[in-house]
């Protein structure tokens, strides 16, 4: 793209190919799964910070090994071939990519087919990788329909826009957008696509040589970048997705990865966690982010039936999911007015997360572990995530530019995911008491303490955890979410791990902090649950036990029996579905086919204002706790009188 204004016709595409690389950082702290990323992969890179405005992209060919090699070429029209590898440790999957970073966190979605990577740069950049698996059978006929996404710039004018656009079969399109700073416009262009899934613009008003994007094989998320061809025009990372005829918030129930980055004033910065959406809509997040900083925060999700999600978690952030439910694009700009961010999410919740003896990582450190190089939180020297010149000291407070403690966008309370608070009183008590003991001598130990002071013990011994609290249970499709608020004292030592324990069963699941899925549970089934917390020293006392919960599914849909018609009306008899996993439903929902409906709690149901003369078919679906189920068969055709 040849500068902003111009570039802002091609940002559709550029969304979609980067919420694949968000969708894969989140996968790989949390799972213990095989990874096979043997093949070709797409990959494009961001830049935010001294670095930008900067993009790469190409393709990384992975052996069976982890090491890949590869070509690229970058926004200032130079090439290189990228050499690194691929590894996994006690904390996940990690990236290594010779000249640029060491060390790089990475995550990936249940299929291994996208892969993204968090990294700072030596010069302090935030750089954000996104791969995904090169796909080979695309047509534009598989693109063509409703796409929306997101376009994120840096470089001299920080901003991002929604995207709105409608792809042909032959390859047309027309795209709308709005910008961060309220401003709109519109394109439209013929795409042309080759053989191995990039996408570019072959004519119209979308032609731009610096504009590529590439396609997930699933054919539902396109991402691309454009743009800084000099340094005096943004880069531009975009990513759409392809939409679907309706949504509801319980196709978002479960765990979404997710990476974020910022440009602007608050930048270089990153982003990446989990964030757990439950069934009534609500949602924690738990994150780091390059300001060794881990947050920690609950909120709200809600999706509009075309597909406009709106996340709350301090502020609100708006954006798309695509219509396999799998990737979602938000954007959000921070409470400076300047800083504008991008999140991508990537729906985990297929996967099993890394619990007791079945995570295999090869340390047999625990997941998140902050000691090991590469770690959530970690500041030695192999982790690579700390930016010289961006990031405050540990302890300190944000000062200007960079994130702000309220929480940009997604962030919440920030703490410092290194020395605890505690630790760093006690390590400054110690300097404090070692120095004066050497300034009065042997006869300080004989004075007594001033009068209402209390006499300087010595520094405890650390111990295990507390107990954690068990605050509520959510049951789901064959699992359960759990909860829970960590113990009041951590015994002198970080909380390394949390683990839940399920009754009947044993069966036990770990991660950092609350909440904790547990999965593979049988609907129908009641159970209960403990959680313990567990530091360097040990793990410590379990909680008490939750109350009951019983996990099922929406039901069966129901069978249609038959339809009576009337004036004005007609009467659907239907039996109930021969499976509600043990959850009483609530209501059916009988919908006609021009869209008019009616409820109730028995068989048979009346919808009436329907128009005389006219056939009309009917469909009708279960509903109960969990969720409603896919409508029955379509009755025959019936006049109303």
């Amino acid at each position: 793209m040849r500068t902003v204004n111009s570039s802002t016709r091609l940002y559709g595409f550029f969304a979609s190919l980067f919420a694949i690389y968000f969708s894969l950082l989140f996968a790989f702290p949390a799972r213990a799964q095989n990874y096979n990323f043997t093949g070709v992969w797409n990959f494009n890179s961001f830049l935010s910070g001294p670095g930008a405005p900067r993009w790469e992209r190409g393709t990384l060919t992975v052996a069976q090994d982890g090491t890949f090699t590869g070509s690229s070429q970058n926004s200032t029209g130079g090439s290189s071939s990228p050499t690194g590898a691929f590894s996994v440790s006690a904390n996940g999957i990690a990236m290594s990519l010779n000249g640029e970073f060491s060390t790089s966190l990475c995550m990936t979605d249940s299929s291994n087919s996208m892969i993204s990577c968090s990294a700072s740069l030596s010069d302090g950049s935030a750089d954000l990788v996104v791969l995904s698996q090169e796909s080979t059978s695309t047509s534009l006929a598989n693109l063509a329909g409703t796409w929306k996404g997101a376009v994120l710039s840096s470089g001299p004018s920080p901003s991002w826009q929604q995207v709105s656009q409608t792809i042909n079969s032959d390859g047309t399109f027309t795209q709308t957008y709005t910008k961060s700073d309220g401003t709109t416009g519109g394109t439209s262009g013929t795409l042309a696509i080759s053989a191995d899934g990039v996408v570019t613009c072959a004519s119209g008003a979308c032609v731009d040589s610096t504009y590529a994007s590439v396609v997930n094989p699933a054919a539902t998320v396109l991402v691309g970048t454009s743009g800084a061809a000099s340094s005096a025009q943004d880069a531009n990372l975009g990513v759409l997705t392809r939409q679907a005829a309706s949504y509801s918030v319980a196709g978002l129930v479960g765990i979404w990865e997710l990476s974020s980055i910022a440009t602007g004033p608050g930048g270089p910065w990153w982003e990446s966690g989990l964030l757990f959406v439950n069934t009534d809509g609500t949602c924690s997040l738990t994150a780091t982010s390059s300001s060794e900083t881990s947050i920690s925060q609950t909120g709200s999700v809600s999706v509009s039936n075309n597909g406009v999600i709106t996340l709350k978690l301090g502020s609100s952030s708006v954006g798309f999911v695509d219509a396999n439910v799998d990737v979602m694009v938000l954007t959000n700009t921070w409470s400076d007015g300047a800083t504008r961010q991008m999140t991508i999410l990537t729906n985990g919740s297929s996967s099993a997360l890394g619990t007791g003896a079945d995570a295999t990582w090869s340390t047999g450190q625990t997941p998140y572990d902050s000691s090991a190089a590469g770690a959530y939180g970690s500041t030695g020297s192999g982790a690579g995530f700390s930016a010289p010149g961006s990031s405050p000291a540990p302890g300190s407070s944000p000062s200007a530019g960079s994130s702000p403690a309220s929480g940009p966008g997604l962030g919440g309370t920030l703490k410092n995911a290194g020395m605890t608070e505690k630790e760093k009183t006690g390590m400054q008590s110690e300097q404090r008491t070692g120095s004066s003991a050497a300034a009065s001598g042997a006869s300080s130990a004989a004075r007594a303490p001033l009068p209402g002071t209390q006499a300087r013990q010595p520094a405890k011994a650390a111990t295990v955890p507390g107990a954690p609290t068990i605050v509520v249970v959510t049951p789901g499709n064959s699992q359960a979410l759990v909860n829970f608020k960590l113990p009041s004292s951590d015994g002198g030592k970080p909380i390394k791990v949390c683990t839940v324990t399920s009754e009947p069963g044993g069966m036990k699941t770990s991660r950092p902090g609350s909440p904790i899925r547990v999965s593979d549970l049988r609907n129908g089934a009641s159970y209960t649950f403990k959680v313990s917390a567990a530091n360097s020293v040990g793990a410590g006392p379990a909680s008490q036990l939750s109350k009951g919960v019983t996990p099922g599914s929406a039901p069966d849909a129901p069978r249609l029996l038959g339809v009576k018609s009337g004036k004005g009306q007609a009467r659907i008899s239907f039996k109930a579905p021969a499976s509600s996993d043990g959850s009483n439903i609530s209501s059916y929902t009988v919908t006609s086919s021009s869209g008019r409906k009616a409820s109730g709690t028995t068989s048979p149901i009346t919808v009436k204002g329907l128009s005389a003369t006219k056939a009309y078919t009917f469909t009708v679906t279960a509903t109960n706790r969990f969720g409603t189920s896919c409508p029955s068969n379509a009755s025959q055709s019936v006049m109303v009188r």
